[in-house]
């Protein structure tokens, strides 16, 4: 009977433990009744106080943090915006990964998009080739109150940038009052067409199809000169390029009409007379070039290439 009685207790005991899981998981699902993801980066435009609607439009309204107004980016410990949540009862999964930044004009006045495309056309007109991943486009200072009226006229940058993934530009916008030039910044992760060398080739050498081959190549700190897209005809070696080096017009250039050394026949008016006297050309030209030749008699003249075989003596 003892027994009994005891089981009875044991029952009731366990009944009265799983209602209290059960009524503190319910607890528990009511105070955190809501539920928002806090994300590493926000895009801002002219606010400067945050509310919990910022980051979850189904929040009601109460305060989470002030964003200075001078800042382009701003950078919060996540635990100061979770921490306000999480008192009013709201659930946050943190993906800030501890920081999140707060970046004002991401949309650079509804102007970004048009940004994008004239940049992306300059890169096109560069490298018709070009593939481009992503374009991106940012601002260093905080953009003008009335920028949202600006109309842009033009965009452009030293030719240099193009060897390079990220860079600065000018932009010229009309204003209400007068055209302001505005300095803005982009990255870009794009690949363009190149041609590297299938083996070792020395100088003088003119290439042919056999000696190069194609290669995709991010645009990231690319050589000077680098020859792209397609390779040009007539192309020469100038120095040593070693296997597998890019091509670049650092050492191969277009092969002229006429090579240094070359024997010419070349031709001097002289009053009713015109005189000629075989030469060799000092440098390398093309029909209609001015050049340096010397005679069979040693003698040092400017002539102007007239054909493959003449020139003539310029006085």
């Amino acid at each position: 009977m003892v027994e009994h009685d005891l089981a009875k207790v044991g029952v009731a005991s366990s009944n009265l433990v799983s209602r209290s899981i059960f009524l503190f998981l319910c607890l528990h699902v009511a105070l955190f009744s809501s539920q928002i993801t806090l994300l590493s980066s926000y895009c801002l435009q002219d606010e400067t106080q945050l509310d919990a609607q910022f980051f979850d439009k189904n929040l009601s309204h109460f305060p989470i943090i002030e964003i200075p107004k001078s800042f382009v980016n701003f950078d919060v410990p996540s635990l100061h915006v979770r921490s306000v949540l999480e008192q009013h009862n709201i659930n946050v999964i943190d993906e800030s990964r501890g920081i999140i930044t707060f970046k004002r004009n991401c949309d650079l006045g509804g102007k970004k998009e048009l940004l994008i495309q004239k940049i992306a056309s300059l890169y096109t007109k560069a490298y018709p080739c070009i593939l481009i991943n992503k374009l991106q486009i940012n601002t260093t200072t905080p953009l003008p109150a009335d920028f949202r009226a600006y109309t842009l006229l033009d965009v452009g940058f030293n030719s240099s940038k193009f060897r390079n993934k990220e860079g600065s530009f000018w932009s010229l916008w009309q204003t209400p009052t007068n055209n302001k030039k505005i300095y803005l910044t982009y990255e870009i992760d794009a690949s363009i067409l190149a041609f590297k060398a299938k083996h070792n080739m020395h100088n003088d050498k003119i290439l042919s199809n056999s000696d190069y081959e194609e290669q995709m190549i991010r645009i990231k700190n690319l050589a000077s000169n680098l020859i792209t897209c397609e390779i040009p005809a007539n192309l020469i070696t100038k120095n040593y390029i070693k296997q597998h080096e890019l091509l670049s017009f650092n050492k191969l250039q277009i092969k002229k009409d006429l090579l240094k050394g070359v024997q010419i026949r070349a031709y001097i008016i002289e009053g009713p007379l015109v005189l000629s006297t075989e030469s060799v050309l000092l440098e390398d030209g093309n029909i209609g070039d001015r050049v340096r030749i010397k005679t069979e008699k040693n003698k040092f003249f400017y002539a102007k290439i007239i054909s493959k075989s003449e020139a003539m003596i310029i006085q």
